[in-house]
């Protein structure tokens, strides 16, 4: 049985894995992959320290773990992963543009309302050309998706995927019909599913 990994966005406090995946879960046991997500919310912690927590999730995997999936700021942690583990195929759902090269102090202002002052410059540490380089090789296979009403709602993800896509090596760019940013919607969560067993191996 294929086993992914699936990094969520931000929520201060809710297990956004157990909710913002619930349909994603439900579409991917149909198709015999097994699910694989943290069971503790964002919270307090930065890229580095939610990554650490995920990094325990692929220890205790061994070698089972070989696709992570990330949605909205889980992107930036699953490509810091990819970059670390050795991982076929990643898939990246709506990145977030938070990278340090989209963040002016007017943003910051504006993020000071979700994030605390130390995730706000934890988050915005690293710029986008550095983040998909270390995915350099192009030997992991990558999708990046992000859903059709995001290009007038949320033009900052739109314009992230496209960044992306052109920077990291061997990726497919796929718009997904009718989506919004949220992974949860039925629509999304389908082609997310879809995607995952067309890439797997048999």
């Amino acid at each position: 049985m294929k086993t992914v990994l699936f990094v969520p966005g931000f929520h201060p406090t809710r297990v956004w894995a157990d909710f913002e995946f619930d349909n994603v879960r439900r579409q991917v046991l149909k198709r015999n992959i097994q699910f694989v997500a943290p069971s503790i919310p964002w919270g307090e912690h930065t890229i580095d320290s939610y990554a650490s927590i995920v990094e325990n999730l692929l220890d205790s995997s061994g070698d089972n773990i070989r696709t992570i999936v990330g949605h909205s700021i889980g992107t930036i942690v699953a490509l810091k992963l990819a970059g670390e583990w050795p991982i076929d195929q990643l898939l990246l759902c709506s990145p977030s543009a938070l990278y340090d090269d989209d963040i002016g102090p007017e943003n910051k202002e504006n993020l000071l309302e979700i994030f605390t002052p130390q995730q706000v410059e934890a988050f915005t540490v690293m710029d986008t050309a550095s983040a998909a380089g270390v995915l350099g090789s192009g030997e992991t296979k990558t999708i990046v998706t992000y859903g059709e009403v995001e290009r007038e709602a949320n033009p900052g993800v739109y314009r992230k995927a496209h960044q992306l896509a052109g920077l990291i090596p061997n990726t497919t760019l796929v718009e997904i019909a009718g989506a919004e940013h949220s992974i949860r919607s039925p629509g999304y969560a389908q082609a997310v599913s879809q995607l995952l067993s067309a890439g797997e191996s048999t």
